[in-house]
C-alpha cells in the first residue's frame, strides 16, 4: 500500500515543466524518498533507470568522468542490468 505524500504532487509538477532540470532528492532517512520515486516512475514512464550510488560506488565517477547528459540518458544497456527510462504517452 503506497501512503501519499507532499513530494508526490511535485513530482507531477516538476514533469509538466517542459524547462525542468534534473531532479536530485535530498531528506532525512526513512521518510518515503526512495519510495515515492518508484511509484512516480511506475505511474508516469513505461521504463525505469535506477542507479543507486550508495549501493553502486562504480557509477559515482560517471558525472566526474565528463560524461555529457545525453549520453547517460542513451548508454544504460540490459547488459549493466539497466532498463532505459521513456517518458510514457501519458
Amino acid at each position: 500500500m503506497y501512503l501519499k505524500r507532499k513530494i508526490d504532487d511535485y513530482l507531477l509538477e516538476w514533469k509538466k515543466n517542459m524547462d525542468r532540470l534534473p531532479l536530485i532528492i535530498k531528506g532525512a532517512r526513512q521518510i518515503g524518498k526512495t519510495e515515492s520515486i518508484n511509484q512516480f516512475a511506475m505511474d508516469n514512464y513505461k521504463n525505469v533507470v535506477n542507479i543507486n550510488f550508495a549501493l553502486e560506488p562504480k557509477y559515482k565517477t560517471i558525472l566526474s568522468d565528463g560524461y555529457s547528459v545525453c549520453l547517460l540518458y542513451t548508454s544504460p544497456s540490459p547488459r549493466d542490468g539497466l532498463l532505459s527510462r521513456m517518458p510514457s504517452s501519458a
